[in-house]
């Protein structure tokens, strides 16, 4: 279980999991490490890296 930045918890699995987006649009979605307050936008371009970290978010989704 991981405890996250609400104090609610997640499960852990044992296996990792690989999740896509696609879209038209990638400049409209942002990703949040609930755990950790990372934020992260995509790259519109191709290349090996397809996000980049904008902001760390608080507790209550202000800049830490």
């Amino acid at each position: 279980m991981r405890k996250l930045l609400d104090g609610t918890v997640a499960q852990e699995l044992k296996k990792t999991k690989t999740l896509t987006i696609k879209t038209k649009c990638p400049g409209k979605w942002i990703l949040v490490d609930k755990e950790t307050g990372e934020v992260y936008t995509p790259y519109e371009t191709d290349g090996l890296s397809q996000w980049k970290k904008i902001a760390t978010w608080d507790k209550d989704g202000n800049d830490a």
